[in-house]
């Protein structure tokens, strides 16, 4: 989670992440705070913190060091699917 670091609007940003121990009730959590203390805050002062990928490293196939390294499909591959799907012919089946 991310929380707000002022209580002035104008200045304030949030920061984070914490983690959320406890909720309370329905508006407010005990956060854990990076630095280990623990906060009860409103959600109004809460969001969900989303990790987003700065960088990406290549590893060539040839790379001995790294082990067995796993491959997922791209975004090229999924449409490939979806276009498989759309083909197959369902005459046969009963509207149940």
């Amino acid at each position: 989670m991310l929380f707000l670091d002022s209580t002035n609007k104008l200045v304030s940003k949030f920061q984070g992440p914490a983690v959320v121990r406890t909720k309370l009730n329905q508006y407010a959590y005990l956060i854990e705070m990076p630095d280990g203390s623990v906060r009860r805050l409103h959600a109004n002062n809460l969001r969900l913190f989303v990790p987003r990928v700065q960088s990406i490293g290549v590893i060539f196939e040839d790379e001995e060091d790294f082990g067995e390294i796993p491959c997922y499909p791209s975004v090229l591959d999924e449409v490939s699917n979806e276009l498989d799907l759309k083909s197959v012919n369902l005459d046969h089946l009963d509207s149940k």
